[in-house]
């Protein structure tokens, strides 16, 4: 069980004075699959980032778990009409993925997902066109699968580090530019569900303790290079080869801002 991080009584962010919006998570984890081999980490990997997006930023979450294609993209297709510009919006993903090499098309494959049919599956592009006509501002997408990497338009964002001087002008700029990115656990290749046993995936255990130790305002250009770091080291010292990656989203409208974290008792309400 998480403990939430005291809260420091001197804070270089307590006086910003920023309207942050209102923060939504849509968090999937699948596990128990109908036809195809059954997960052992992302069920709970799901809870325990939604409990702690929740209780710790804030987030209104919504938890799926074992989800069909009808309803995540129900969900999805939900938040669309509900959203507003000013909004912040987390999808995480964790389940089982797949590539289709001949028509250079990701997937990902919800619990009634058939091996070597796709027609319960869900591919990249219809969660990209989701998003590129959702109104919110800010949207982050997390994919914890194999092949999470084809979301992708490009090789990656430049990460830049702030200093305390002109902070807060940053961040409105940031919020204020359309956001459309993703933090996956890897790029075109397998990604493995568990290792030694773990509760969770190297690359949700990565991303829970980041957001546990953070007490700032955190970009997810910041988190993604933490993450990045902690998985590649880890998954180096096992001999598995396995690269998280962070980009704008391919044809979904980013336009240059950054998904901004922000702790709970930082928010001005």
């Amino acid at each position: 069980e998480l403990a939430s991080k005291a809260q420091p009584s001197l804070h270089p962010n307590r006086d910003l004075d920023i309207n942050w919006g209102r923060y939504y998570a849509i968090v999937i984890g699948n596990n128990d699959y109908k036809h195809l081999r059954k997960l052992m980490t992302p069920v709970n990997d799901a809870k325990v980032i939604s409990k702690w997006l929740r209780e710790n930023y804030g987030f209104e979450t919504t938890l799926l778990t074992n989800a069909t294609r009808k309803q995540i993209v129900g969900v999805f297709n939900r938040f669309r009409k509900i959203l507003k510009s000013n909004d912040n919006l987390l999808i995480y993903y964790a389940g089982h993925g797949e590539y289709d090499e001949e028509a250079s098309a990701g997937y990902w494959q919800p619990i009634d997902a058939e091996p070597n049919d796709n027609t319960q599956w869900i591919l990249n592009e219809t969660i990209t066109s989701i998003l590129r006509g959702t109104k919110a501002n800010n949207i982050l997408l997390v994919a914890d699968s194999c092949y999470s990497g084809t979301v992708f338009r490009s090789g990656g964002l430049q990460i830049v580090e702030l200093g305390d001087s002109g902070r807060e002008e940053v961040y409105r700029r940031l919020l204020e530019e359309k956001t459309r990115v993703a933090l996956t656990s890897g790029g075109d290749e397998p990604v493995p569900d568990s290792v030694h046993g773990s509760a969770h995936s190297v690359f949700a255990k990565s991303l829970i303790d980041t957001l546990s130790e953070n007490t700032r305002v955190l970009r997810a250009s910041s988190l993604a290079h933490t993450v990045t770091d902690n998985v590649v080291r880890i998954m180096s010292a096992n001999n598995i080869k396995q690269t998280p990656e962070f980009s704008d989203m391919r044809n979904a409208g980013h336009d240059g801002g950054d998904f901004l974290f922000v702790p709970r008792y930082l928010q001005k309400k």
